[in-house]
C-alpha cells in the first residue's frame, strides 16, 4: 500500500537523507560534464530511464534556483526527491 506516511518517512528519514547525499556524490554524477548530463545520470540510476523533457526542465530549474536555505546542495535535494518518489519505491 502507498500511504502518505511512507512518503513522509522517506522525506524526513535521516537514513534516506544520508543515502541522497551519497547518491548525489556518485562519481558518475559528479563527473558529468553538464547539469543536463547530471540529471540524466540521476534519473538513469534511480529509475533506469532517462527523464522526460518536462522532468528534465523542472529538475534543471530546481537545481539552478538556489532559493532554498539548506545544509544540503541542490543536487543532494534533487537526489532526495528522486529517492522518495513512488517510481523509485515501487516497480510497475
Amino acid at each position: 500500500t502507498n500511504v502518505p506516511q511512507q512518503t513522509l518517512f522517506a522525506l524526513n528519514s535521516a537514513f534516506i537523507q544520508d543515502r541522497a547525499v551519497a547518491f548525489a556524490s556518485l562519481e558518475s554524477v559528479v563527473s558529468a560534464k553538464t547539469d543536463e548530463d547530471r540529471v540524466q545520470v540521476l534519473y538513469q540510476r534511480a529509475f533506469s530511464r532517462t527523464p522526460h523533457p518536462d522532468e528534465l526542465e523542472i529538475a534543471l530549474r530546481y537545481v539552478n534556483s538556489n532559493t532554498e536555505k539548506s545544509k544540503t546542495n541542490p543536487w543532494q535535494r534533487l537526489a532526495h526527491v528522486l529517492l522518495a518518489a513512488n517510481e523509485f519505491v515501487f516497480v510497475d
